[in-house]
């Protein structure tokens, strides 16, 4: 089983609409730059910030840690 490995699945339900309106960008902007993740864009940084800030980030980073752990057995 593959797990997600994308900003957007470390975001809470509602995060993209709120990055949008604090930018001033569409909604469906800020959702294609957050899916493509360039980290020059304004959407991404802020998405990270919200990562990290909920605790979503560190517990990404833990679980990519046990991933090879699992796939050994």
């Amino acid at each position: 089983m593959e797990l997600k490995t994308n900003i957007s699945s470390l975001l809470a339900p509602g995060d993209v609409g709120t990055i949008a309106k604090k930018l001033g960008l569409s909604t469906c902007a800020a959702s294609a730059a957050i899916r493509r993740a360039n980290p020059g864009h304004p959407a991404v940084r802020e998405a990270l910030k919200l990562a990290e800030a909920s605790g979503a980030l560190a517990a990404a980073q833990q679980l990519a840690k046990l991933n090879p752990v699992a796939q050994a057995a």
